[in-house]
This record gives structure tokens, C-alpha cells and sequence, in this order.
């Protein structure tokens, strides 16, 4: 873990929303951090791997192709869900939103693999 000491920090926020079963909006938002980010790394870090030939592939690209396992690791960090059901005149409604608020997260890239640790403040 002390290579994570000198990774590079980012912002990482996700929102998923469906409205009456249909997705309505999913958006995933990373950038690096401007300032360093205060708080006490959490005790669990995500690893995923990403081919050799592919050094040059940025953050971005990394989660999305692995997106099932950051979503399950952010679940265990600090994920909020708003559900909402209203039913008018025999008619069903529902909306749902999924949030992970912006979080800091330390992030060291290896050769073969990149390491994914959040900071709870």
C-alpha cells in the first residue's frame, strides 16, 4: 500500500437515473483532483487489470470496461438511492435515482494493472 502513497488523486461521480423503467440519465464524471484531498483512505482497494498493448488507456476507458466491479466498489463506500412510486388515476409512476456523491479517490497505475483507493473524510 505505500505505492499509493504517491498515486494521483481524482474526483469520481456517478448518477444513474430511470424514470417508469426507462433509463432517463447516466452520467460518470472523473477529473483530477486540483488540490489534495483530505481524509483517511478506506481499508479495501479496487484492483483491475487492463491489457499490456494498452498503456496509453486513461482512467476513463479503464472504469467503463470494468464498470460491474467499480460500481460494486463504490456500493461498499457510500452510494444514495431515491426511489419514488406515485400512482394517479390507475396509472403507475416511478423514479428512481442512484447517486454517488463526488468523492476523492487515490488512483496508482501500473504496468498491467490500475489500483483504486477511495478517501473518506
Amino acid at each position: 500500500m505505500s505505492g499509493i502513497l504517491f498515486a494521483k488523486e481524482y474526483l469520481i461521480t456517478y448518477r444513474y437515473t430511470v424514470k417508469d423503467a426507462v433509463i432517463y440519465n447516466e452520467k460518470l464524471s472523473i477529473s483530477r483532483a486540483m488540490t489534495p484531498c483530505k481524509g483517511e483512505l478506506v481499508s479495501s482497494s479496487l484492483i483491475i487489470a487492463y491489457p499490456q498493448n494498452n498503456e496509453k488507456s486513461s482512467l476513463d476507458q479503464i472504469i467503463l470496461n470494468s464498470f460491474d466491479e467499480f460500481f460494486s466498489y463504490i456500493s461498499k463506500v457510500m452510494i444514495s438511492v431515491d426511489h419514488r412510486e406515485r400512482t394517479s388515476m390507475m396509472q403507475n409512476s416511478s423514479f428512481t435515482k442512484v447517486l454517488f456523491p463526488t468523492t476523492c479517490f487515490k488512483v496508482d497505475f501500473n504496468d498491467s494493472f490500475v489500483t483504486i483507493t477511495a478517501i473518506k473524510k
